[in-house]
């Protein structure tokens, strides 16, 4: 017994120093406080900022959640879900949301025999668009399709067809195209080269670690760095980029005495500019015009099950990456359908306060991924004296450092946005007033002239399938309007006022020459505060679901600099094989 007790002592002595170690060490360590993050706005740029955050965090694991708000439902929707009538269509965006914080991808799914699946809005993608080409051939569940039927498209001028270029896609149609616009196409084309070798040097930089000065501050920073072409592009209207291009008005010396000329910039430029943007060449700037007819020099595509289910995917792959790699942490990217009203800084996290007075969370890092001038969202400081005192948030102006607040944001922050109304039809008849004359063939989409679209009312219209066709206008139609334009017999199906009452779906550019706001719109002086960060920021320039992909990219790398992230090297997925865009 002695002998045994004896052991048991002399066990127990040797093992007390190790139980005091764990012991010590766990009473001593403080505990690691995963970080928070919120997005306001479930679009390309919020989803595309929680995807890149999730995969610049797979070595660190420091992030716990990342939560997207947005009022509108992820993914492609059906009319059937919609509230489907003319009065809620012509005021709310179709009845459904509003758009405020919402996605600026919006697809929906026809009730008809063969589901049609049509864009509401950014209908097609470039296969230049490296982020989100990335995306979708990153995804199975995704399928690339070319968008366009047969028939090319017709532009009118309020009284006949000015040109037609019916067989556009085809070898016969570009000669045509050549002949029509002859040195002004060549020009155009020589200054899309210099824009597309630009975006070459932005994507290089996106791929690159940066750290300190070498991180880009604003939009501005961002044009910079593809060698100021396109950042002196942005500086100047599309009218101006066009004259320095070399552009005629109309055809000039030989041209003039030749038939069949047409001028690039009042024809083919002009109707492109008011398709995408509802604006005209003195209202754009030269940098939106310039990327608007980028798509020229390459082959375009669409998403077969709808190009809302890309902000899906950049989700489920964000997701997917982070919980490979943090092997306790799954699904860390959430979204939850709710309107934020507040964001206040309350010097250790940032409060989110819904529209129905509902706190949404504390946060580290709050993105907002919504157009701040029409987002509806009171952005407030809590005093650090009185706590039930809150005063407004100075945000950021462009040349603010991280010790200066409180500066004037830039006029592009503050410019009112184009309104752009999305009407469907189905049953449709169109109007004889727009048909070609016997042996020619129809042309597919109509696009219109500045003078075309004050007599019609419309910047496009679109035939989807038999029966069925899509229009942007500037304002909702009635039945009136609409019945002289497809018969008697049209049903109405949907109708999208992009922002609702209080909004626009694109920035007015008021023809270039501002700069843009700074990613950064507020922390409170010091690395470890709580700060708030602004991807559509890149809006100020052109806006595509490319250069909301490019913005959230940006803002990601000062994010992940300020939160210390780490990015796993082994993370990324290797593109499907066999897809060919």
């Amino acid at each position: 017994r002695q002998a045994t007790s004896q052991l048991l002592t002399t066990c127990t002595m040797m093992a007390l120093p190790k139980i005091l170690i764990f012991v010590t060490t766990t009473c001593i360590l403080p505990r690691i406080e995963g970080k928070r993050i919120a997005i306001i706005g479930g679009g390309v740029g919020g989803t595309f900022a929680a995807h890149y955050l999730a995969k610049s965090d797979t070595a660190s694991c420091l992030i716990e959640s990342i939560d997207i708000f947005d009022p509108v439902p992820m993914g492609t929707m059906s009319v059937n879900t919609t509230i489907n009538h003319r009065a809620s269509g012509a005021g709310e965006g179709g009845g459904f949301y509003n758009g405020l914080q919402g996605p600026r991808v919006s697809s929906l799914r026809l009730a008809d025999e063969r589901k049609t699946i049509l864009e509401l809005g950014a209908s097609i993608v470039y296969s230049g668009n490296k982020l989100v080409k990335e995306m979708v051939d990153n995804d199975d569940d995704l399928t690339a399709i070319k968008p366009y039927a047969k028939g090319g498209f017709g532009i009118w001028n309020g009284k006949s067809y000015q040109v037609m270029f019916t067989d556009s896609w085809s070898m016969l149609g570009t000669l045509r195209m050549l002949y029509r616009y002859n040195v002004d196409l060549f020009r155009m084309l020589s200054a899309v080269d210099d824009a597309l070798e630009a975006f070459d040097l932005i994507y290089k930089y996106l791929d690159e670690d940066s750290t300190g000065e070498q991180l880009l501050q604003s939009p501005n920073e961002v044009w910079k760095s593809g060698g100021g072409f396109l950042e002196a592009s942005s500086r100047v209207s599309f009218d101006e980029f066009l004259d320095i291009v070399g552009l005629s008005e109309y055809p000039s010396g030989l041209r003039a005495w030749l038939p069949k000329q047409g001028s690039l910039r009042q024809e083919l430029l002009t109707a492109v500019n008011l398709v995408n943007y509802n604006q005209d060449n003195s209202r754009m700037n030269g940098l939106a015009g310039l990327v608007s007819f980028v798509p020229v020099k390459g082959e375009l595509f669409c998403v077969k099950e709808g190009n809302a289910e890309i902000p899906v995917s950049a989700i489920k792959q964000g997701n997917r990456a982070h919980s490979d790699a943090c092997k306790d942490q799954e699904n860390i990217i959430r979204h939850t359908q709710k309107k934020v009203s507040s964001v206040i800084s309350d010097f250790d996290k940032m409060e989110l306060w819904s529209d129905d007075d509902e706190p949404l969370g504390k946060f580290d890092v709050v993105i907002l991924a919504a157009p701040l001038q029409q987002c509806q969202i009171n952005f407030m400081v809590r005093s650090k004296m009185d706590g039930t005192v809150l005063s407004e948030m100075p945000l950021r102006g462009s040349n603010s450092t991280a010790d200066q607040t409180g500066k004037d944001l830039p006029a592009s922050a503050k410019r009112r946005y184009t309104q752009t109304v999305t009407t469907v039809v189905s049953n449709a008849t169109l109007s004889h007033r727009f048909h070609v004359s016997k042996g020619q063939n129809q042309p597919n989409s109509i696009y219109f002239t500045k003078e075309g679209r004050v007599e019609e009312g419309f910047s496009s219209i679109s035939k989807i399938s038999d029966g069925v066709f899509k229009m942007f206008s500037s304002a909702a139609k009635n039945e009136v309007d609409l019945g002289e334009i497809f018969g008697e017999n049209y049903v109405f199906e949907y109708s999208k006022v992009w922002g609702g009452l209080h909004g626009g779906a694109y920035p007015n550019f008021d023809g270039g020459g501002d700069v843009s706001a700074q990613f950064l719109l507020f922390d409170e002086g010091r690395d470890s505060s709580p700060s708030l960060y602004y991807t559509s920021a890149m809006e100020a320039s052109v806006s595509a679901l490319e250069i909301s992909a490019i913005g959230a990219k940006s803002a990601v790398k000062l994010i992940s600099n300020r939160l210390g992230l780490k990015a796993a090297t082994s993370v990324d997925n290797s593109s499907k094989e066999g897809d060919e865009l």
